[in-house]
């Protein structure tokens, strides 16, 4: 049975068999998830340990959380640069209005 699920962050997790789960991103690798006795192995996409879990949850934050905290700071970025933006051309307006008016 396989089991897809996508997260906000664009993260793609599918579950090819029981037991084990596999993250992408834009068709990258970004590490799997093992259940082995009880508890959820999670590596990264170099094959490095991430940590052992008590769920699945957790795990999953271990291999995507970089990646998902990564996209989180990216869309904080554009946030505030388009936030001064419309600072600037308020601004701009503001001071073209005042000099038009005297």
């Amino acid at each position: 049975m396989t089991l897809e699920l996508d997260s906000p962050a664009g993260i793609h997790w599918m579950s090819p068999e029981s037991g084990l789960w596999v993250a992408t991103r834009k068709g990258d690798y970004l590490g799997m998830i093992e259940r082995l006795d009880g508890r959820y192995l999670a590596s990264d996409a170099k094959g490095r340990g991430r940590g052992s879990f008590e769920g699945l949850a957790e795990a999953q934050v271990a291999v995507d959380g970089e990646d998902v905290a990564a996209h989180d700071r990216r869309e904080i970025l554009m946030l505030r640069a388009t936030i001064a933006l419309t600072g600037l051309t308020t601004l701009g307006l503001a001071y073209g209005i005042f000099q038009l008016a005297s």
